[in-house]
C-alpha cells in the first residue's frame, strides 16, 4: 500500500503534526511534507520517535532505509565533485587529521 494513502486512511488517529499535512498542503506536496515532519516530530516531541514508530512505521522505515541513504549518497557525490578541484596536498592533510594549511599545500 502507498504510504501516503495509508496515512490518509487513518489521519484522524495521527499526531497533529502529521495530520496537519493533509489540512495545509496540496496532495502533490504530501510526500515531501511527511519527510519533513519526521525530524520535526523527533526533535519537538519528547515521545516523537515512539509516536512515529506506532503511528507511521512505514513512513519511518522509508525515511531510514531509503531517504537518508539517498541523501548521504548525493551529499558524497557533491562533496567529491567539489573537492575534485582542490590540491591533493590539501586533501591529504585532512585525511591525516591535520588542520587545513593553505601554506603547506602550496596555495
Amino acid at each position: 500500500m502507498n504510504i501516503v494513502k495509508g496515512l490518509e486512511q487513518r489521519k484522524e488517529t495521527l499526531d497533529p503534526i502529521l495530520r496537519a499535512v493533509f489540512a495545509r498542503y496540496k496532495s502533490h506536496e504530501y510526500s515531501s511534507e511527511f519527510i519533513a515532519r519526521i525530524p520535526q516530530m523527533i526533535i519537538s516531541l519528547p515521545s516523537g520517535l515512539n509516536r512515529l514508530q506506532n503511528q507511521a512505521p512505514d513512513l519511518l522505515a522509508y525515511y531510514d532505509e531509503i531517504f537518508i541513504p539517498a541523501v548521504k549518497a548525493q551529499t558524497e557525490k557533491i562533496q567529491m565533485r567539489a573537492l575534485s578541484h582542490w590540491p591533493l596536498d590539501l586533501l591529504n592533510q585532512n585525511r591525516r587529521g591535520e588542520p587545513f594549511s593553505l601554506e603547506k599545500a602550496g596555495i
